[in-house]
């Protein structure tokens, strides 16, 4: 691709998934428009439009000679299930249409694996929402969707704890079942894929990307991270009743102080469910051992 091609729109690109490929598009040779609540420094081969998910006006001005829109942006946590809707769901159906009607050729939505199950939390309802409304109002526009797994690697603060965590030898178990499984994979290799989708591979429809074949165990991730960090890593479980009790005083405290927690009920459901397996694996993906070791910025072994 090259710069002087029709730019690429992407919403989210200032978050820790969004800054990665937003990179990847630059060093692929697009030229991008990025949406961004707060004013951003220059940078080279992007254009910065200061608006957010409520500005009809700053989205048509993201869109307008647009050939592909990434749409990454979303709230993770929210006070209600009305305020999760309105930005996951309405919002994108709002930027979705927008971008139909400037012409742009592809729509990519990055939802979430969580919208396989939309009865365990109001954010998988409303990333499940998110994916419905959008093929509404894609109308005869190409859309793809991604369903991203866990995504981790250094300096991001939503897997932080689980990081430092493992540097000190201990992972918690949700639920206590070390056997359920679940997926990882890096900040890069996500980015790579959702780039790769905006050129058409893999072709329209959802996507769940995976590495490796099969997931990871809650008990493979803690042989891996013995692996990598030269130290036993030791499995903690935490009873369900224990971890919803948490989230609920989690809850509670917060809304004292007019303040949302990312900790919740529904994201507890949401670690206890017993199989969160993507369903396309990723040719060249890096494996557990070399994802963990990036995100734990551990230099890789001679």
């Amino acid at each position: 691709m090259s710069s002087s091609e029709a730019p690429v729109a992407v919403t989210g690109a200032t978050g820790f998934l969004g800054r990665a490929l937003v990179d990847q598009l630059v060093s692929a040779g697009s030229s991008v428009r990025a949406l961004t609540r707060r004013p951003q420094p220059a940078t080279r081969h992007v254009e910065w439009i200061e608006g957010d998910l409520d500005d009809a006006e700053a989205l048509r001005q993201l869109c307008t000679g647009a050939k592909t829109v990434f749409h990454l942006a979303a709230l993770t946590k929210a006070r209600s299930r009305e305020i999760f809707m309105a930005v996951n769901a309405t919002a994108a159906a709002r930027l979705a249409g927008l971008a139909r009607e400037a012409g742009a050729r592809r729509f990519v939505l990055v939802s979430s694996l969580a919208a396989r199950e939309p009865h365990l939390s109001p954010y998988a309802a409303s990333k499940a929402a998110a994916e419905a409304a959008v093929k509404e109002a894609a109308g005869d526009m190409d859309i793809a969707i991604v369903r991203p797994p866990a995504i981790i690697g250094p300096n991001d603060t939503a897997t932080a704890q689980l990081l430092d965590g493992l540097k000190a030898g201990w992972l918690p178990v949700p639920g206590g079942r070390s056997s359920s499984t679940i997926a990882i994979m890096y900040v890069d290799d996500i980015a790579r894929f959702i780039l790769q989708l905006g050129d058409g591979e893999p072709p329209d429809g959802v996507v769940e990307p995976m590495s490796p074949p099969g997931g990871v165990t809650w008990r493979g991730l803690a042989d891996t991270a013995t692996e990598v960090l030269s130290k036993r890593v030791r499995l903690v479980p935490v009873p369900a009743p224990l971890l919803l009790t948490a989230a609920y005083v989690a809850e509670g405290v917060s809304g004292l102080f007019g303040k949302t927690s990312y900790f919740n009920a529904g994201k507890v459901r949401e670690l206890l469910h017993p199989d969160w397996r993507g369903k396309t694996v990723m040719a060249g993906a890096r494996d557990l051992s070399e994802t963990l070791r990036l995100a734990l910025n551990l230099k890789a072994v001679e």
